[in-house]
């Protein structure tokens, strides 16, 4: 068996990223909900991406309210908890595995081999993930926003691994190049497996390896299978 352990990325990877439309249009529509200028909100709520991804807001609300201070709005809770609502929403129904997704997890599990998920996420999503079909078909999942640092960092992919119980050199890494995974993941002693499946304009554009990545790339899930 090449490797022990195949982990993943989840979003771009897994499931389909955010579309620039989808984004720009949950932004104005919390905006619109708290009162707030849709550009100023707008360039606040990009500002704080990495906090969101990196943990320093517990909560979608806290990040709100947060913004909503810094704007020197006033909206109350009740709205705060609406545009909380519209961002989980919209996040939530991301978390819809590509077709061959599943299959694909469960083909490598049926191979002996253990299965893994580290994302860049914002506080909402290890809940959606946890009440998905994904959450049966991994034997370890790492959330950025629950350990509070973000890929490549190389210590969250360690974290993976002792979870996994391997080492670095037995895992294959598998990621659509955003926030420099990859490479990350190589510097590891992973092997770092690049999937181009997605086709749409991005909302947060973090393809950051997409034009410049010189190792292997797969268009599908089920090509993985043929690395492993």
């Amino acid at each position: 068996m090449k490797f022990r352990a195949v982990i993943f990325d989840l979003f771009g990877t897994l499931v389909d990223n955010m579309s620039l439309k989808e984004y720009e249009d949950m932004m104005d529509a919390m905006a619109a909900v708290l009162g707030a200028p849709c550009d100023r909100f707008r360039r606040a709520w990009t500002g704080t991406v990495d906090d969101r991804m990196n943990g320093a807001f517990p909560t979608i609300e806290a990040n709100l309210l947060g913004i909503c201070l810094d704007l020197g709005i006033g909206p109350g809770s009740g709205k705060v908890s609406a545009a909380a609502g519209i961002r989980i929403a919209v996040s939530g129904g991301l978390i819809k595995p590509r077709p061959d997704a599943l299959e694909t997890l469960e083909t490598i599990r049926g191979r002996g081999m253990k299965t893994a998920l580290i994302t860049d996420c914002t506080p909402e999503v290890p809940c959606h993930v946890g009440r998905s079909p994904f959450a049966s078909r991994f034997d370890a999942m790492v959330f950025s926003a629950e350990v509070r640092m973000k890929k490549p960092d190389p210590r969250i992919y360690g974290i993976a691994c002792a979870k996994l119980a391997v080492e670095p050199a037995g895992c294959l890494y598998v990621g659509d190049g955003g926030s420099g995974e990859l490479t990350g993941a190589g510097k590891l002693g992973m092997t770092p497996l690049r999937i181009n499946a997605q086709s749409i304009e991005y909302s947060l554009g973090h393809k950051s390896e997409a034009a410049t990545w010189p190792g292997p790339t797969v268009r599908s899930l089920k090509e993985v299978l043929e690395y492993c």
